[in-house]
């Protein structure tokens, strides 16, 4: 489905440029090619009215009998079994043409196309200014009434003051834009479906390997690693599938190598589990001798808080005893002081006591 739409993303610009630029280059073309006809068959009947004239200048016919003879043969001449050629003079009249016998003769000035165009006159107009040329108008097809687009040459001779003239109409040319138009589709068409039959093949020996490939790898990619891919062939896409054949291998024996280290670090796991459950009973063995640790704490704190606060105690009543103490002090201090002041009194008195002790004897 990718691949149709990739090719149509190709094919559709592709048909856009040939359908878009290539067929009005080519409708010019043709154009231009049938104006050469034309030009061509205009010049092969032009011999015709020289031929005449040249026996007009001989003498050998008069110029009515030259000019009659003449616009006779020309009524007669046709090209591609049913093309012809006309004769209008300079004055817009109607000398010769084969399908309108009863316009022979009449002015055709006022003549105009479906279009409103003066087509006598314009041809006129050009073959005096240039001689000869093309024109473009309308007519109708003998025998049908339906006008046409028409391109028709012209072109003046001079010595008799006619214009003669030659034309086809554009749905010839247009005939041919649309059997080139269906080659071309056809062409392209047929390049689609053999694009279509290759891509077809392609996928066949590309696309769907690759998308065996991708489902593989989202296989792998789930876990499965007994995935493996068909070989079916030695190119790119063969080798890409051994390599993923190869690669899946490599996953498979990594997984394996992870899975022993798996079981030995499980080992090592319990083993690290057991030692930290005996760690959990010592904790916790330890964690009771803590607490009743704690309780003798906070018993020995209870007394030690008791021990402070008589502590405390005895030390505010040894502070009052040691102020009562130094108040004392000072008293015994005073009355030592007086004791010694009697004692010198008492010693300095009995020594005049002593003194006088003879003198009353």
């Amino acid at each position: 489905m990718k691949l149709c739409v990739a090719m149509g993303v190709v094919a559709l610009p592709l048909l856009v440029v040939i359908l878009g630029f290539v067929l009005p280059q080519l409708r010019e073309q043709l154009r231009a090619d049938r104006i050469l006809g034309l030009k061509q068959a205009v010049e092969t009947a032009y011999g015709v009215l020289e031929v005449y004239e040249a026996r007009e200048r001989s003498g050998a016919l008069t110029r009515q009998e030259a000019q009659a003879q003449a616009a006779a043969l020309l009524e007669q001449l046709r090209y591609s079994q049913v093309e012809y050629f006309w004769v209008n003079d300079l004055d817009t009249r109607l000398v010769m043409h084969p399908h309108l016998p009863d316009m022979l003769g009449k002015d055709l000035k006022g003549y105009r196309d479906v279009r409103g165009k003066p087509v006598f006159v314009d041809i006129v107009t050009l073959a005096r200014a240039q001689g000869q040329g093309a024109v473009s108008y309308e007519a109708t097809r003998p025998g049908s009434p339906e006008a046409i687009p028409k391109e028709s040459y012209v072109k003046l001779f001079a010595p008799w003051g006619w214009v003669l003239g030659t034309g086809v109409y554009v749905e010839d040319i247009e005939r041919e834009v649309a059997a080139v138009r269906q080659r071309i589709l056809l062409a392209v068409g047929g390049a689609l479906a053999l694009a279509l039959m290759a891509g077809a093949s392609l996928s066949r020996r590309v696309v769907r390997p690759v998308r065996e490939l991708a489902q593989a790898a989202h296989r792998v990619a789930r876990g499965d690693l007994e995935t493996r891919v068909e070989v079916r062939s030695s190119d790119e896409v063969g080798q890409l599938a051994a390599a993923f054949n190869t690669m899946v291998t490599g996953l498979r024996e990594v997984v394996a190598a992870l899975v022993d280290a798996a079981g030995a670090t499980a080992a090592d796991a319990e083993r690290i589990r057991a030692s930290a459950e005996a760690l959990s009973v010592t904790t916790r063995e330890q964690s009771d001798s803590l607490q009743r640790a704690a309780q003798t704490v906070q018993g020995m704190s209870a007394r030690v808080s008791q021990g402070a606060e008589a502590a405390r105690t005895a030390a505010k009543t040894a502070a009052d005893n040691g102020q009562v103490a130094r108040e004392g002090g000072a008293a015994v201090g005073q009355a030592l002081r007086k004791m010694a002041e009697i004692v010198e009194v008492v010693e300095a008195r009995r020594g005049r006591w002593s003194g006088c002790r003879p003198l009353a004897g």
